[in-house]
């Protein structure tokens, strides 16, 4: 394959990986339901959170899972037919479009759905430990918000850890599965690159829900989400 060959199998992984990741799960799923736009209701956040305030667990299960699955699909489309390292730039843009999606004005959640699903295929066992420490802040009470940073933040040191572990610890080179679990990566210097862009691209997003709150945006999106739930349980109670 020429350079130029080799440039444009790798953006196309990318671009891939943006497109699908930019995808609006909950804002399209509000949107067939009743009518309204999520982003000018609660907390005005496009993720799935917001949109289990309005529709509820099981529609907030669903478009998690679906967020989930913007982040896995790409990036492992990537590590299978991409070559060597481009699933790790896949990664980083199917987070990125989940929280700057292209198909709303660049807006978006925060991406932790998303970034769960790119960091399964990276690192199997590292979205395991970072659910851990999410259980361990929330047994402690923490805020959501604190919780979500910490398991973000988790990534950096075990998708570093496992991607190191996988070339270096000897019980891994006897048990070859072990790598399958521990990581999908050639570099351990991709790997620790990777997770700081999936922590900035979740920081930058929390960050942008804080900045809305300090400007008063959601008082009446609150009360609009209430109104907008009021009139979901008639029609569902109707429909019944």
């Amino acid at each position: 394959m020429d350079c130029w060959g080799f440039i444009i199998k790798g953006l196309s992984f990318v671009v891939l990986g943006y497109l699908v990741g930019s995808l609006p799960t909950s804002y399209l799923i509000v949107k067939l339901k009743t009518g309204h736009q999520l982003d000018r209701l609660g907390t005005g956040n496009l993720g799935a959170r917001n949109l289990g305030r309005l529709l509820g667990t099981g529609w907030f299960v669903i478009a998690m899972l679906i967020d989930v699955a913007k982040g896995a699909l790409p990036t492992l489309l990537a590590l299978l037919w991409g070559f060597p390292g481009i699933h790790y730039f896949t990664a980083l843009a199917a987070v990125t479009g989940h929280n700057y999606s292209i198909y709303i004005g660049f807006r978006g959640g925060r991406g932790l759905a998303t970034t769960f699903g790119a960091v399964a295929i990276l690192s199997p066992v590292t979205p395991a430990f970072c659910l851990l420490v999410g259980g361990v802040a929330l047994s402690l009470k923490s805020r959501i918000r604190l919780v979500s940073i910490l398991m973000v933040s988790a990534t950096l040191p075990l998708l570093t850890l496992t991607s190191w572990l996988k070339d270096h610890w000897a019980v891994v080179q006897a048990q070859p599965w072990l790598k399958i679990i521990l990581a999908n990566g050639e570099s351990n210097y991709l790997a620790l690159i990777t997770a700081l862009g999936l922590i900035a691209i979740v920081l930058t997003a929390h960050l942008r829900d804080v900045a809305n709150r300090r400007r008063g945006v959601n008082e009446k999106m609150m009360k609009d989400m209430e109104k907008a739930r009021e009139q979901y349980l008639r029609k569902k109670t109707k429909a019944i």
